[in-house]
């Protein structure tokens, strides 16, 4: 329990290229890699440690808002050769959003999409509050345990790969006409 509160309360974590700082760099790059929409907003949410504190008071202040839209959780995307496209059990169904993914996230690129449609997914993320939500996670991969974070929340946080950022800029510069526009 101790270890918990820690997490959540103590001196905060000098490395943390792949837990915080990648999301923060993707968001942004992909603001400089798309075109300007009125229909998308951009949205930095703090304090998924403190019991998503951050998304709470996000969604209590546009409540409507957050009811209906769609949000993209770019989590973790810094450090790792695969990338998860997880959209939620709420967003899988919508063929135009997984269609729009599947033309936005291309293989061949420096990482390796797998858009998550079937079974059971878990993402604990600031995500995790909006009903309507896809998130993003660089992950590796080891025979016989899956897919994981490398040393999330640890002093070896201190990974980054830009080629990571410039490819989900890139896709999300290519997902957002595709899915606002009906490929438009």
């Amino acid at each position: 329990m101790a270890g918990l509160w820690i997490a959540a309360y103590g001196p905060a974590n000098q490395n943390n290229a792949n837990g915080n700082s990648s999301g923060v760099l993707a968001l942004l790059a992909a603001a400089g890699e798309a075109r300007f929409d009125k229909r998308v907003c951009l949205v930095f949410l703090d304090n998924n440690e403190r019991t998503l504190l951050g998304a709470s008071a996000f969604k209590k202040k546009h409540a409507e808002q957050a009811a209906r839209r769609l949000f993209v959780n770019l989590d973790c995307v810094g450090d790792g050769a695969d990338l998860l496209v997880i959209p939620s059990k709420h967003s899988r169904w919508d063929a135009a959003l997984t269609d729009a993914l599947a033309e936005a996230f291309q293989e061949g690129e420096e990482l390796r999409p797998h858009i998550l449609t079937k079974g059971l997914q878990y993402y604990p993320s600031d995500g995790r509050k909006f009903k309507f939500r896809t998130d993003l996670c660089a992950c590796r991969y080891l025979a016989g345990l899956g897919y994981y974070i490398p040393h999330l929340r640890t002093k070896r946080d201190t990974v980054l790969e830009e080629s990571n950022i410039s490819y989900i800029a890139r896709s999300l510069a290519r997902f957002l006409p595709a899915y606002l526009d009906g490929g438009e």
